[in-house]
């Protein structure tokens, strides 16, 4: 059996390619969410046309604190671990998707070894080689290479970043997200938003590194104010950089941008 392992909407999305090309295929794979990111996910699964899941780890907000994410990750290891038996039902030789850097990807993969299943890393081995940048993606990624016995790496340069690592390693050849961007231009539903007819941008704020630092995310504010002289720009806006904004006295001037 196949499993795949997604916590937060990023994740959801860009998975979206390998779970309806396993479906198009007859791959039986069963998906588990582990509740990282909660809200919107259902609208997400509905819109890309995806089964419902056959496991949900933990259901409530997003975690959008440092104190949050702890609690949720080790509320999720507990349950993981006390569950395991009904969430991967007795396999033994099965295998563990999980997706980059989040920390649901490393708990994904600790709970797969905790099981005896194998894991599998996708879109792996993007490496900076800086401990702190990104922070913690870079740490996490080192920690779930240990766990895993399968590679699949988007190029052939990624792929050498890992040589020390035991397992087996494919180059795909492949980027996640154009996948997806092309999936959902060409897929047969219909998103509810508004499309503008001039020029625009899209704007995503929420690596760590950036949004718990005041003063790192008032430059990217800086610098989308001048962008925004140019075209009107789009704000996907997190759970986690709405917290920090408001903390922040920034929320009222991203509004006005």
């Amino acid at each position: 059996m196949v499993y795949i392992t997604i916590g937060t909407k990023a994740q959801l999305i860009k998975m979206v390619c390998v779970m309806r090309e396993g479906a198009h295929i007859g791959l039986n794979y069963n998906s588990i969410l582990t509740g990282q990111h909660h809200e919107t996910m259902e609208y997400i699964i509905k819109k890309f046309v995806l089964p419902e899941p056959n496991y949900v780890l933990s259901k409530g907000t997003d975690a959008s604190t440092i104190k949050m994410a702890y609690q949720w990750c080790m509320k999720c290891l507990a349950l993981g671990l006390t569950n395991s038996r009904s969430i991967f039902q007795n396999d033994r030789n099965g295998i563990v998707f999980v997706y980059v850097d989040t920390a649901s990807t490393l708990l994904g993969g600790l709970l797969a070894k905790a099981s005896g299943l194998k894991v599998g890393h996708v879109e792996t081995a993007l490496r900076s080689f800086n401990l702190l940048h990104p922070f913690p993606e870079e740490l996490t990624c080192l920690a779930t290479f240990q766990l895993c016995a399968y590679f699949f790496c988007p190029t052939e340069r990624d792929a050498e970043n890992i040589n020390k690592y035991r397992g087996a390693k494919y180059v795909t050849g492949g980027n996640m997200l154009y996948y997806a961007v092309w999936f959902a231009v060409n897929a047969p539903m219909r998103l509810n938003c508004q499309v503008f007819s001039d020029e625009y941008g899209v704007v995503g704020i929420h690596r760590f590194q950036n949004i718990f630092n005041k003063k790192r995310l008032e430059s990217i504010y800086d610098i989308n104010t001048d962008v925004e002289y140019n075209f009107t720009l789009i704000f996907v806006l997190h759970r986690t950089t709405e917290h920090k904004l408001k903390q922040y006295g920034l929320y009222q001037r991203i509004e006005n941008i």
